[in-house]
């Protein structure tokens, strides 16, 4: 009876480990960024209802992206107009298109002022 019970814990952790992994596959590769990423400097030419386009070059080539920071509002720069400009970006140099602006634990805004 307790190596039943034992097992079928031990099943409904790893099935909850699994399904919590599966949630949030953004928030995932925003911490795989973070950790891994380089820093370069970029430049925000967009921000617009929770998204934020930006660009920038490495190894001579021009690299636009975007990033959906809605779940981030509260790490943004207070205005939105002061997220436009200049921008810290890190991105993962095996794959340079992977890249982001802000995440959980890292902000590329220079303002330092949140909402």
């Amino acid at each position: 009876m307790a190596l039943a019970v034992a097992a079928a814990s031990a099943s409904a952790l790893v099935f909850v480990h699994h399904f919590r992994k599966r949630l949030d596959p953004e928030k995932r590769r925003r911490s795989l960024i973070d950790a891994e990423g380089r820093i370069i400097e970029g430049l925000v030419m967009e921000s617009r209802e929770g998204v934020v386009v930006y660009t920038w070059s490495w190894r001579g080539v021009d690299y636009e992206a975007s990033q959906d920071v809605r779940d981030l509002q509260d790490r943004l720069p207070a205005t939105a107009d002061l997220t436009i400009g200049p921008v810290s970006i890190k991105f993962l140099p095996r794959d340079p298109s992977n890249s982001i602006v802000i995440s959980e634990n890292w902000s590329g805004f220079r303002n330092g002022s949140h909402r």
